[in-house]
Parts: structure tokens; sequence; C-alpha cells
């Protein structure tokens, strides 16, 4: 303590409770005591300790010593005898993992506490218990040859096992040149790899190589507060069992340095799950299944090696708070086949994952890929994915994912994805490897969809070249039966494609100039509601040749952009609904044999804020405009009345008896149309019939006749006026 009463910088402060003999006492940096604070806490240079947070329920007693750990400042009791209870206290501390390793303790030593791995304060300090003879993860072996071994219960560190955060945080950019530059190194960090296995093995109480084992799945935290510096692993990390590694980050931290962060070198997979049956995992018959990850930052070195993934699980997997990012391969990839062998690096089951708040950004491929027949069942809140070389999301699933708060905003190389040919733009929808290049836009539209017509090649629609290497590049790939998406999607000018049945697209998908949304399956069901698309959005089946009962919903409070939202309706014969905003009107229409197949619409319904006219001045809102009508009896029965308009001549073609074609254009004076009074499939006989106007025939003169027969001949005359005019028969 100096002379203004404040403690010096570095001074130790360690807590212990007193019905827990040879246990120290937990406390915690919040409130609600969530997060531990590693022990002994080490005075800034104000000499303070900042807040500490106590559990009530615990009776607490502190030993406050110098920082050299041998001078002791303070004993609050009650600190049991058990522990050094008393003056006694500064002969169980030692500095440092090195100098109680040189110690020789004398005989009958119920603890000791280490101040530091290293140094005092440096987070690697913990409270030892003798144990049984033989080296462990957590285990050191003294001078006078007694064991010691870990006590864990307020807590874990890396730094206890040798973990040092002396990476700085990064400062480069992966995305430019073209996603292949690399993490520069500044060389002189610690390795943290045998530290974190050491600290995995002791967390989940299994040591090395065991099948089986007992102990608590605690959670391995990270002491270091400082978020400029994170843990560098020069190689990948490979839990050997159920682990939790809790860091300190938030939600979307968007790697500046904010929290807990891994950084690994370029071309190097970051955490790689197994199931527990593949014969990959350098420990046979574990399993790190239900793990859970908490507060991190994953962040790769970049590169050019597209199989450098990430978060990579086979294994169902927990998570919260995580971000990953600048990894050459995918960021996050959740594969799971479990039908392959079991030698096959995609052999396992994710299914029934959960994920919280994930962030990835700068993806060599995609920021989130998921493939596989056992990857379903899984589910993702507030996805946020920032740039990549190929796309946002890969969701292969085969059913039932979801993906709730998922937002995605600009992908970075989408030209790989994208091409013009023929003065049309084209974008590729097929994953498969070098179906691109070995497959001329224009020739099969379920490999490359067609865009709609481009004036000319661009940086966006660069023109076509069999010799280039084209790779699927699209903000979302969705496949899987009843896949639900929920969330935000913008500044793309390729398609979100989704091709399974029985999916929902709920919110906001924002595009940008002649995006659409394709849907496209031989299954029913899909919902797309609550959605504001951009301008020439749709909604369409890729292949309206292929395949009938399909079916569409759009929900309410959705607003389509300029072209239109097309699906299948659930009948025969390719029949489909299209939510129309085409020039013309905005609307719903209902139409046959799929788009562009020449077929006219059944029926078109104009909505409220519709610029359809039908010739008038104002746009008419919900009006119902029918190919054909025909009318019923009252008994239900179909009548023969059918109702239709022609221009300036009665319709040709098959008519029933019956029919009315009521003419476009009437004039006054003139018929208001025809009807069909024999009925025929090729020669029907059509009648006109009504006069427009006054009802008047020819002008006849008055008679100025003086003899009888010059009478009779103005009345013959009048008569076939009369009959030309139809007002008496003939």
């Amino acid at each position: 303590m100096g002379f203004s009463g404040a403690y010096f910088a570095g001074t130790l402060l360690s807590f212990y409770h007193s019905s827990l003999p040879g246990s120290p006492a937990p406390v915690y940096r919040d409130v609600n005591l969530s997060s531990l604070i590693p022990q002994p806490l080490v005075a800034d240079a104000n000499g303070q300790f900042g807040t500490i947070y106590l559990d009530a329920s615990l009776v607490y007693g502190a030993v406050l010593y110098a920082q050299n750990s041998t001078t002791l400042i303070y004993q609050e009791d009650p600190v049991p005898e058990s522990l050094g209870g008393g003056s006694n206290v500064a002969n169980y501390l030692y500095p440092s993992l090195a100098i109680a390793q040189a110690a020789v303790i004398p005989g009958g030593t119920p603890w000791l506490e280490l101040m530091g791995y290293t140094t005092p304060g440096d987070g690697g300090g913990g409270l030892y218990h003798p144990a049984a003879a033989g080296a462990g993860p957590g285990k050191f072996q003294s001078a006078d040859g007694q064991w010691w071994i870990l006590d864990v219960s307020r807590g874990m560190w890396i730094e206890q096992f040798g973990g040092k955060a002396d990476c700085p945080a990064p400062t480069w950019a992966y995305t430019s040149p073209a996603y292949t530059a690399t993490w520069p190194n500044p060389g002189g960090l610690t390795d943290n790899s045998a530290a974190l296995l050491a600290a995995m093995q002791m967390g989940t109480g299994r040591p090395p190589g065991a099948t089986n084992g007992t102990g608590p799945m605690l959670p391995i935290q990270f002491a270091n507060q400082d978020s400029t510096h994170g843990y560098y692993f020069a190689s990948t990390i490979v839990p050997p069992r159920s682990v939790w590694l809790k860091g300190n980050s938030g939600a979307g931290a968007e790697y500046a340095g904010i929290g807990t962060f891994f950084q690994f070198p370029p071309n190097t997979v970051g955490i790689r799950l197994y199931n527990g049956a593949s014969t990959l995992t350098p420990f046979p018959g574990q399993t790190p299944g239900d793990s859970v990850f908490e507060g991190l930052q994953i962040l790769g070195g970049g590169g050019n090696d597209r199989t450098a993934h990430g978060f990579w699980h086979t294994c169902p997997v927990k998570g919260k708070n995580i971000e990953v990012a600048q990894f050459a391969g995918d960021n996050y990839h959740n594969v799971g086949n479990g039908s392959a062998a079991h030698s096959d690096p995609t052999f396992g089951n994710t299914s029934g994952s959960y994920i919280e708040n994930l962030t990835c950004l700068d993806a060599g491929n995609w920021n989130e890929f998921i493939q596989g027949s056992d990857v379903s069942a899984s589910t993702f809140i507030n996805e946020r994915n920032y740039r990549s070389r190929l796309g946002g999301l890969f969701d292969g699933a085969p059913f039932a994912n979801t993906h709730v708060g998922w937002q995605c905003n600009s992908h970075g190389n989408g030209t790989v994805g994208a091409c013009q040919s023929g003065g049309r733009a084209y974008a590729l929808r097929d994953p498969t490897p070098g179906i691109g290049s070995s497959t001329a836009p224009g020739s099969n539209n379920a490999i490359w969809y067609d865009m709609g017509a481009l004036a000319s090649p661009n940086s966006e629609y660069p023109a076509y070249n069999s010799g280039n290497t084209y790779e699927m590049s699209l903000p979302a790939y969705l496949t899987g039966l009843g896949t639900t998406l929920q969330g935000y999607n913008e500044n793309f000018y390729l398609p979100v494609y989704a091709k399974g049945g029985a999916m929902v697209l709920n919110g906001t998908i924002q595009t940008t100039n002649d995006t659409p949304i394709v849907y496209a399956d031989a299954s029913v069901g899909a919902v797309l509601s609550n959605t504001s698309l951009g301008t020439l959005a749709k909604f369409s089946p890729d292949d309206p040749t292929v395949g009938a009962n399909r079916t569409f919903s759009m929900g309410l409070n959705s607003s389509p952009g300029t072209i239109a939202l097309h699906g299948r309706a659930n009948e025969r014969g390719g029949q489909y609904y299209q939510y129309d905003y085409t020039t013309g009107g905005h609307g719903i229409r209902y139409g046959l044999g799929g788009e562009g197949s020449g077929q006219p619409f059944v029926y078109f319904i104009s909505t409220y804020d519709t610029d359809e006219t039908f010739g008038r001045v104002d746009p008419l809102r919900f009006a119902f405009q029918p190919l054909w009508l025909i009318m019923n009896d009252r008994t239900g029965n179909y009548g023969r009345g059918r109702l239709l308009s022609s221009t300036v001549a009665a319709p040709t073609g098959e008519a029933a008896q019956g029919e009315v074609s009521f003419k476009q254009a009437p004039a006054d004076g003139g018929i208001a149309g025809w009807i069909c009074t024999v009925g025929s499939a090729t020669t029907p006989t059509w009648s006109p019939f009504g006069i427009v106007g006054a009802i008047q025939g020819v002008a006849q003169a008055n008679s100025t006749a003086a003899v009888l027969a010059d009478l009779v001949t103005d009345f013959n005359a009048l008569l076939a006026k009369l009959r030309t005019a139809k007002l008496i028969a003939t």
C-alpha cells in the first residue's frame, strides 16, 4: 500500500469460502453472476480492482497480498485453518508454475495457490490440491515428488494451462485481392493449441484416449479482457469430447477486436468437430457432440485453399454470439452424411444444432454452408452475412432447418456465377462443380437461370466463356422441405433460389435491379409473406414444363416489385398463379402452361394500388377480368351463356348457341354485339343484336301518293325498313 492509502498496481486479491475447505469462492463481473473472474484479481495502475459481484448465498473471506505473492497484506476471516488461516497463508502461495514445480513443499500441505502461470496476475493462477501420482491435464509435480491437480470449482481458464493472448487484433482485408490475400503473421506469438487441448481434456473430466469418463462439462474461459489482443492457434482446434468454450464477445462484433478472438494462420481450418464414429478424429470413439461455443470470434488467415473452413462440424453443436471471418473456405461449414464411409470428411449427423447470433464475414466460399443427408431440423437465430466470394447462405438440408432473423449484405464476387450470352443475363443456380462451363446459357434454365434481356455485358454479367470456371454465387440457396427463412436481403443482382416444398419465406427480401426471388420444385406449399421485393422481383418456377402439383401462397402485407410473383397451382396441366406488377397494372393473374408458354391468362384481378385502367382514365381497383365467363342456370347446371368481347367482327372458331360477344368499341346507332344462333365447332352462326342509342330505322319520307297503288308501294318500303332494323319479323 502506498503513502496515499491506495494499493500498488499489481496487488493481488483472492476470495475463499468458509464452508468449502480447500476451495476458493467464485467472483463475477456481472450482477447476473454469469461471467466469472479469474483469480487472483490484479489491481490496475490506480490500485483498483474494478467492480466485483459476489454470490449472496456464500460466506466469503478475502486474502490480499503484494505482487511478489510472498507478502501478506490483509486477511479477512473466516478463512479456515485448512486453507492456512492466520499469518501462515503466505506459506501456500507460489508466484508461478515453474516456482511451484521447483519447490519442496512440506508434507501434509492441504493446498497451494499459484498466483499466475508464468508471472503473478497473468490469469493463469489457481488453487491446487494433492492428487494421485501420474501426469494429466491440469496436474504438475513439485520437487518433493507430490502431484497436484487444479481445482476448477471457481472456473477454468486457458491461461491456467499456459495459454496467452498476445496476438494483435487484425487490421488486414481478405476481400482484396479476390479472396486470395493472407494474414500477415507478426511472428513471436504464443501457440495456444496445446494449452486449449489440455483445458478441453480437463474440462470434460476425461483423460486423453478414454472412450468413457466422468466429470462435468465446465466452461473453458479466457482471462484476457484486452480487446486489442487475442489467442493465436497454429493448428486446427479439434475438441476431444463435448466441450464448452466461453468467451466474452457480444452479438455481431464484426471482428473489430471486440471481445475474445482466435486467430488462425492462412489456409488452416479453425475449429473442427468430428462425429465420434469417424476414423478421422485423433480421439477414436470420442464425440464432441453437443459442444457449446459462446462469445467467440474465430478469425482465419485467408489464402486460397477452399477447404480451409472456419467453424466445421459433423456433429450437433450449440452456439451463441459466434463470429467467423476471413477463412479461405466457408466460414461456417455444417455437413453430415450418416450413410457415408467413416473415413469420409462429410460423415456425421448435425441435426438438432442450435446457433444464436451467428455473424459471418469475408469468406473465400460461402459464409454459411449446410449440406448432407443428416443436417436437418436445426435452428439458427439472428444470422448476419457480410461479403463473400460466392454467397451468403447455402442450405442443402433435406428438410426443416429454420433461419430466423437472417441478413445478407453484399457478397463480394458474384460474377463467378453470372454471365451474359446472346443479349440476355444468366445466373448459375446448380452447385455441381464444372456444370457452368459445360452447359451453354440458354440451353437449360435449371442450370443457367435466364434473368432477362441485357443490352451488353457489364461488370455484373461478363460475357460467357466456356473456358472460365463458374461457381454458383447467390445470396441464399435453399432446398429443404419445410425450410423457413425469415430475414432481410439487400444489394444483390442475383436471385435467392428456394427450391424446397412447403417452404416459408417471411420478412423483407429487398433486392436491386432485376433480381428475382425464385421458387422451383415439384412439391407443394411454399409460402411467401410479409415481404417487400425490389424492382423487377419475382417468385417463379424454374421450369414450367416439369411436374404438377405445385402451389404457393403469398401472404398479406407483401409488396412485390415491377415484374411478377409466380407460383404453381395444385392442379394438373401446369397451371400457375402470378402476382403481377407488370406494366399495365398491379394485380393477380392465373394462367396456363407456365410462364413464357404463350398460353393466355385465365383471369386478372386488379389490386388496391393497381395501375390498370381497363380503358378508363383512372385506375379501377378490385376489378375481375376473366378470359371466358360461363353463366350457370339457377339449378347450378353449367349453361351455354359464355360472355366475351370482340373488336370489329363476330368471333371466329367454335361457339355454342347462346354465347354472346359484346363489341369492344360500340358506336351510337351501331349494334351492341353478336349472339350465336347456331352452334358449330367450325362455322357457328353469329347474328348482330342490340341497337346502341335511340331505336330507329332508316328514315322514310312522307307519302305523296295520289292513287292507292302508290300508297301501297310507300307502305311496303316502310315495312322493309322496319324488317331491316329488325323491329318487325320477316
